[in-house]
């Protein structure tokens, strides 16, 4: 089993059948795995975000996720993988808030990578949270971004910028790709329209690679 341990973190909306297989493969994989929730429990239903005005509700549901609550159950689970795996490196991974989550806590603590998909690096107008900050972390920073994401056009612009004056920025924008691509499922058996299977399995695959080269 590898010493490396990968806390995952999955997407705003919790919980789904994809972050769930990813994290089923990277346990197949030899990796051993904790996942860290944003929040104590899902109090929401995705059909109850959707539909007019869909977006001040999301704005609504990040402003309440509590940041530092969220670094400090990454914090546990990294001590759950040294403890019980004997992990002595450890990357966190995250989907869409849960890459920012993993973004934010990186900047506290010593971790040997982040994985992100689509983390917003500038956030929309109505969240009143400072963004995370790649030019602020040390660690490897492996991001995957859709080029037709109107959500994270801008983050995507900061995150290319990054990645030509750092050099621990690795960023992968995939053409004729949106948001949340890589998720089959957006919560619990929801089905995402949003989904590439092209996209999805590209950047699943590298960062498998990246992981094993770490």
């Amino acid at each position: 089993m590898s010493r490396l341990g990968v806390i995952a973190l999955p997407m705003i909306f919790g919980l789904s059948r994809s972050f769930e297989a990813h994290v089923a493969d990277l346990e197949g994989r030899g990796y051993p795995v904790q996942t860290v929730q944003l929040m104590d429990s899902t109090p929401f239903f995705l059909p109850q975000v959707a539909g007019p005005g869909h977006q001040d509700r999301l704005n609504r549901l990040a402003t309440s996720i509590d940041d530092q609550a969220v670094t400090d159950r990454i914090d546990g689970a990294i001590s759950r993988l040294y403890g019980y795996y004997a992990c002595d490196r450890f990357v966190l991974a995250g989907f869409g808030y849960g890459a920012i989550s993993a973004l934010y806590a990186a900047r506290s603590m010593t971790v040997s990578g982040v994985l992100g998909w689509y983390p917003h690096l500038v956030f929309p107008a109505g969240i009143a949270k400072q963004p995370p900050d790649l030019g602020a972390l040390t660690c490897p920073v492996r991001l995957f971004y859709g080029e037709n994401d109107p959500e994270t056009a801008d983050s995507l612009e900061v995150a290319q910028a990054a990645q030509r004056t750092a050099a621990h920025v690795d960023v992968t924008a995939y053409p004729r790709v949106g948001h949340a691509f890589a998720d089959r499922y957006v919560q619990g058996r929801i089905r995402n329209p949003k989904y590439k299977a092209g996209a999805a399995e590209a950047s699943w695959q590298a960062a498998l690679t990246w992981l094993a080269n770490l």
